[in-house]
């Protein structure tokens, strides 16, 4: 397989990650939660609150605001139950996400969502919002974390089903839209949103930026005069049309560097195949396969490996 650049990095690097990252900034919110109940004060302790870090010098804040719980302090409600859902599905995400990128990358991915995010608060108060905004500020740091994950989730995974006020099922794909559509509303109507919607928006654009490009822009961005007579044409990668999706149902687990990652469902395989993540010689494997097969060699994919018989 043709190696990234960054792939010798990359595995000097991986030794390094957290496995299951999303979990335990999970379980680090639940246990101040919980902390909490008893001590009301000790979650706001924990908060971006940049009104207490410069005025005081509480200079960790800058390091435990991701652990700070959406809702702290208040006596338990209907919302908390809700937030303990935000939690689960949280773990979701970012166990579906490692799935696909494996844990380095999405480590790296948290590090930038929570960066960025606390940059645009720190552009917030500084320049728009003042130390009168502080705290409400401080509690949009975990909102905008929270959508930051679920937006590039619902990117990598559109046709996953959620229930919508645990009755209606829908694909996240359609709540993701939903979401942008009011994220660039908010950041048209109010100047204060904006830092905080960049800091969303430039996470994304880093960790979905080129599948963007390849899948989605390229080819409409290219100029009439390329375009060819069917005459003139001859068949290309570029010219190529996209494959159909695969929903098969099956999990994949995939080597890279001869370390299993995954699992991935079908479509998803087919993603990092399409982005040159994997390559057709990269071995695969799922429930009821007795070894480890080339990805050429599966049957499920000769849809989308045109000119490549499969070996049955």
């Amino acid at each position: 397989m043709k190696r990234r650049p960054l792939s010798r990095l990359e595995n000097a690097l991986e030794p390094f990650a957290v496995s299951g990252l999303g979990y335990y900034l999970v379980i680090g919110q639940a246990a101040v939660w919980l902390l909490g109940l008893f001590r009301p004060s000790f979650p706001f302790f924990l908060q971006l609150d940049f009104a207490r870090m410069f005025g005081h010098h509480e200079w960790w804040r800058a390091f435990t605001f991701v652990l700070a719980p959406p809702l702290p302090g208040a006596p338990f409600s209907l919302s908390h139950l809700f937030m303990i859902f935000g939690w689960l599905f949280f773990c979701t995400m970012t166990i579906a996400l490692e799935g696909v990128w494996g844990k380095l990358r999405a480590n790296l991915f948290l590090l930038l969502c929570s960066g960025f995010i606390g940059l645009g608060a720190w552009v917030d108060y500084h320049f728009l919002i003042g130390q009168e905004g502080s705290e409400i500020l401080a509690l949009a740091v975990g909102f905008y974390l929270f959508e930051s994950v679920f937006l590039t989730f619902a990117y990598r995974f559109p046709d996953y089903p959620v229930r919508l006020f645990f009755v209606l099922e829908i694909k996240v794909a359609w709540m993701a839209w939903a979401v942008w559509a009011l994220m660039l509303l908010n950041a048209l109507t109010s100047l204060a949103v904006v830092p905080l919607f960049l800091g969303l928006l430039l996470p994304f654009l880093i960790a979905n930026g080129h599948d963007l490009w390849t899948r989605h822009l390229r080819h409409r961005l290219r100029p009439k005069h390329d375009l060819l007579t069917p005459d003139e044409a001859t068949p290309g990668e570029d010219d190529a049309p996209p494959p159909l999706p695969l929903a098969d149902g099956f999990e994949w687990y995939y080597e890279d560097d001869e370390k299993p990652l995954g699992p991935v469902s079908s479509q998803a395989l087919l993603d990092l195949l399409n982005l040159a993540e994997i390559s057709p010689a990269t071995r695969i494997w799922r429930k009821g396969m007795e070894d480890w097969e080339p990805l050429l060699q599966r049957p499920e994919f000769a849809s989308v490996l045109p000119g490549r018989k499969p070996v049955i």
